[in-house]
């Protein structure tokens, strides 16, 4: 069989061959190193013996802290209790809105019962609504805890057993705010107002009115605890998730693994916000925005959970005699809507308040895609099409460098004779023929790569999208046609049951569904409009990889594939396109025509 591949042929294998390999090592690192190290964390247990040292030492600093705030020493270790039954059991006040309810505890003004009513925990036309909040004494308390910390220890300030009365309303509204008083005893008065929006965002208003001859100094406080129990830390450690905030315009995030090993990170004289950020929800306080704060990381163990907690404390607020102290924050407790973020870090002049959602290494692509992404979905009412709109966009975008890309392979052809005599020339001097052949390509105004640029472009927005799919919670639950219910989860069928036909269960490394296997299908046609291979280490790598790559494609969330095979289906008419109407016809273009001898 005579070999008549003209030498562009050969380079654009390369080329190709080059950008794919690089396409398989990117995406192969990410998932080594993106991916791999939080499953391994998370399969690890830490040294027991070291964590109680730390733990000892943290809670005796936390204790003799004079202006911490009091609610960081870990609680007693408490039996679990089923959240209806502490929630029943003590008195509390409503939170009614069209996107959450719950309620206030009034045993230390907590707001420790969230649930939102906008998304369901499953599936499931049954399924309850989100709960976000949870009381402590339940096996996975998470609440918000606001007050003050007397400079005086000898003149009482709330605490986390203080019993708060109700002042007016007894329901929280966005129309009606509730007011929480509580009176020391000697002479001081706290008053708390608390009020809320149509979405997530409350307002604490706080205001100690000092009915004695002598002034008094607080310290107010907010803080954000969370406990998980130990045998959930995979799932903590599966995104960025842990304490974020932007102090003095930086974002300070520390991930609960890191916080493990460095059981407190302190940031004095900070601006801005805090918080505690999982994949899909967020809580952050807001202190007030014309002072200074100190803010804190923090994490204990207790018994067979762990404690994760935000804190900050404001500068002290003097009461004068028969005078008044203010000081009015707020806090985020809810779904992570971009839009919604969006308009409060307008609204409250808050930094970079969207960063709550994990954009990723790409947030300069993800963040705009995912608003081009959800406007899309606002006006199609389907998301799995949403992405196809989108996929067009920036198919759209590249065509005009697919299209430079084309042309320059054409004109790499024009110069086959000159290249032909080259070879022959330096057919025994390599570096001279790579010098020679690099001159050529530049007096001729000839890219030999850019055959690969498109390719490559393609990895920093299939990044960027790999993280809008994933946590973008516009695509969570969010349905296609068919069989695909939740775009932002992996398609759930396999190839191996035949997609469901055969009662089969199977494990997760042979969930091979059926978006991957079309992905690899598109892959194929692909390749068959390439030039053919003329190494076969190189022709069988090719051929290989859409073998290779479903295995990962199967891992991604469905709105990815879906993203991919439709970029791929646009690819090929692109290349169709360029063959028929600019001479870029490289045989062979289908499988039926071939090299001959």
């Amino acid at each position: 069989m005579q070999n008549n591949l003209q030498p562009q042929d050969k380079e654009y294998n390369r080329n190709m061959t080059l950008a794919l390999v690089l396409i398989v090592l990117f995406m192969g690192g990410w998932y080594y190193f993106y991916e791999t190290p939080h499953i391994r964390a998370a399969q690890e247990q830490r040294q027991k013996a070291l964590a109680a040292e730390v733990l000892k030492a943290r809670e005796l600093q936390a204790l003799q802290d004079k202006n911490a705030p009091q609610a960081v020493a870990p609680a007693k270790p408490l039996t679990p209790q089923p959240r209806e039954t502490i929630i029943a059991g003590s008195d509390r006040i409503k939170i009614s809105t069209g996107t959450l309810h719950g309620s206030i505890n009034l045993t230390g003004a907590r707001i420790d019962d969230i649930s939102l009513s906008k998304y369901k925990e499953t599936l499931d036309k049954n399924s309850k609504d989100v709960p976000f909040l949870a009381p402590a004494g339940t096996e996975a308390p998470e609440f918000i805890e606001t007050g003050w910390i007397s400079a005086d220890k000898s003149i009482l300030a709330p605490s986390a057993d203080t019993k708060w009365q109700v002042e007016g309303n007894s329901t929280l509204t966005p129309t009606t705010p509730v007011t929480l008083t509580w009176d020391n005893g000697l002479g001081v008065k706290f008053i708390t107002k608390i009020s809320i929006d149509e979405n997530y965002m409350f307002a604490i208003d706080q205001s100690i009115q000092n009915n004695t001859s002598s002034a008094a100094s607080f310290f107010p406080y907010a803080l954000i605890s969370k406990t998980e129990p130990k045998t959930v830390k995979a799932a903590l450690g599966a995104m960025r998730a842990g304490p974020l905030g932007v102090m003095d315009g930086t974002l300070k995030y520390v991930s609960y693994d890191n916080l493990r090993e460095t059981p407190r990170k302190e940031f004095p004289n900070s601006t801005g916000w805090i918080g505690i950020t999982d994949k899909y929800w967020a809580a952050a306080l807001i202190p007030a925005q014309n002072e200074t704060y100190t803010a804190n990381y923090r994490y204990f163990t207790d018994n067979d959970n762990e404690k994760f907690q935000v804190d900050y404390l404001g500068k002290a607020h003097v009461a004068a005699p028969n005078g008044t102290a203010t000081y009015s924050a707020k806090f985020f407790a809810g779904a992570k809507e971009l839009k919604v973020l969006d308009a409060y870090g307008s609204k409250y002049n808050l930094r970079m308040f969207e960063r709550l959602i994990d954009f990723g290494w790409w947030y300069f692509l993800s963040e705009p895609m995912m608003k081009l992404l959800i406007i899309f979905y606002s006006h199609i009412g389907n998301a799995g099409l949403a992405i196809l709109a989108l996929t067009f966009c920036v198919k759209l975008c590249l065509f005009p460098l697919a299209r430079k890309s084309y042309i320059s392979m054409g004109r790499i052809r024009d110069l086959t004779p000159k290249i032909t005599q080259l070879r022959e020339q330096y057919k025994n001097d390599k570096m001279e023929l790579n010098k020679q052949t690099m001159q050529l390509y530049k007096k001729e105004k000839v890219n030999p790569a850019s055959g690969c640029l498109p390719v490559l472009l393609q990895m920093p927005i299939f990044f960027a999208l790999y993280k809008v799919f994933y946590v973008s919670i516009e695509m969570r639950h969010a349905p296609f046609f068919g069989w695909i219910h939740d775009l932002s989860e992996k398609d759930p069928t396999s190839i191996f049951n035949l997609f469901g036909l055969i009662p089969l269960d199977l494990p997760t490394s042979l969930m091979i569904g059926a978006l991957p296997c079309i992905w690899a299908c598109t892959m194929y046609v692909q390749q068959q409009l390439q030039p053919p291979i003329a190494d076969p280490t190189q022709a069988k790598v090719i051929k290989g990889l859409p073998l290779m790559l479903v295995f990962l494609f199967a891992k991604m969330p469905a709105g990815l594939v879906v993203y991919w095979i439709f970029s791929n289906t646009m690819t090929i008419f692109q290349q169709l396109y360029f063959i028929k109407y600019h001479g870029q016809r490289i045989d062979p273009v289908i499988p039926a025509i071939s090299i001959n001898d």
